[in-house]
């Protein structure tokens, strides 16, 4: 129970830490567009031109900053609040997101115990800049901004890496992707177009090489001598290294769980020896004993699997409600669907059985003496007078 319930809370941590990048930008029919060189800012007149689309359901431009606040790394999204709710689907729970606004995301401010009328200073990420606001909403969301803080777009250009009216990126919902890029290709503007999945240059002979893009965001200073667009290449390259760190622990946790599994299986069946030498030794079969055990398995394993698999929730829940683990400014939330639910009830299930029956076969080849006595007979050795007069 407690290796299933290991496995059942794990997961959906795991899973949660690998979509962050993709749920940050990303979303049902969003996409964003990002700048590819410092040298070749997104236009305003792109924007303009985007907004003009009647193909386009919503359009954010936004920044995005590292600070400090109370002691704890926050993301800071320079935001066009109209546009940018409209594309996250969140609301202003208490406060107003108009004029000079600072909206602070749901979960962060109960974290930090941050209300209405609070004073926090920002400063720059990538540059020296320090600017104190009030905090004038609450936002709440089922995404990463419930954990950021939200500022107008002409306050984020004093500590985000860009200028005055650039944009880090433009995220777009459509439900026509193809009418999309072929709009964007047409403008001759060089951008990034970026699904979760995949990204396309466009307009551009330029290529990323996503160690550049590491390298970049852990030295931003680097990205001006470059004239890179560092955050735009991260944008892009972030979400697949995320993706393969989150699956090499994901295969580790439950190679590990599985050894577990495997020993508290092996243990039982073992304990169970003498049962089955004193059933061989009556008369019983194979395939009878094999009946049995399978039958003691399913008892025994399903309210097992059951009962770890609510441990497991249980226990993720609370990290995720504990606010215990944080990962780039936000709050780590469980991942947890019904069908995952099921899959993971189904492979607990499935493997305790199996693992339970290829060890009854290991051992079910010995003779009944040997499953009593729990060791193998051994036969006396005989004097060489007794072998030659045999």
């Amino acid at each position: 129970m407690l290796c299933i319930a290991l496995l059942s809370g794990s997961i959906p941590l795991l899973l949660a830490i690998g979509s962050l990048p993709q749920q940050e930008f990303y979303g049902e029919n969003v996409y964003v567009v990002s700048q590819i060189t410092n040298d070749e800012p997104l236009p305003p007149e792109l924007l303009e031109d985007l907004r003009n689309q009647t193909w386009i359901d919503a359009i954010s431009p936004e920044t995005y900053a590292f600070c400090v606040v109370k002691g704890e790394p926050v993301v800071v999204r320079g935001i066009d609040s109209e546009g940018f709710i409209a594309i996250d689907r969140g609301e202003v729970t208490s406060g107003s997101a108009d004029g000079v606004f600072l909206l602070a995301g749901e979960r962060l401010s109960s974290r930090l115990d941050i209300d209405l009328g609070d004073r926090i200073i920002l400063t720059g990420s990538t540059h020296p800049y320090l600017e104190e606001m009030e905090v004038t909403g609450i936002y709440e969301s089922s995404g990463p901004p419930n954990d950021e803080i939200l500022i107008p777009l002409n306050r984020s250009w004093g500590i985000s890496p860009v200028g005055k009216d650039g944009l880090l990126a433009i995220r777009v919902r459509t439900d026509d992707y193809d009418t999309l890029k072929d709009h964007l290709n047409g403008t001759g503007v060089p951008l990034v177009l970026g699904d979760g999945t995949k990204s396309v240059v466009l307009n551009s002979d330029e290529r990323f090489d996503a160690r550049l893009a590491t390298l970049l965001f852990q030295h931003p200073e680097l990205g001006g001598e470059r004239g890179v667009a560092h955050t735009s290449v991260f944008v892009q390259q972030a979400g697949n290294s995320v993706q393969i760190v989150v699956w090499g622990f994901l295969v580790l946790n439950s190679a590990l769980i599985t050894f577990g599994i495997v020993a508290v299986l092996a243990k039982a069946v073992v304990e169970k020896r003498r049962d089955f030498g004193v059933l061989s030794a009556i008369g019983a079969n194979r395939a009878q004993m094999a009946r049995m055990l399978l039958r003691d398995l399913v008892i025994l394993s399903v309210p097992a699997v059951l009962a770890g698999i609510l441990l497991g929730y249980l226990l993720a829940t609370a990290l995720g409600a504990g606010d215990v683990i944080i990962l780039f400014g936000h709050s780590i939330q469980p991942s947890y669907d019904l069908v995952l639910l099921v899959q993971l009830a189904v492979a607990g299930l499935v493997l305790s059985i199996v693992l339970g029956t290829v060890i009854y076969h290991l051992i079910s080849g010995e003779r009944p003496v040997e499953m009593m006595r729990g060791v193998a007979a051994r036969e006396e050795r005989k004097t060489l007078e007794e072998v030659l007069s045999d």
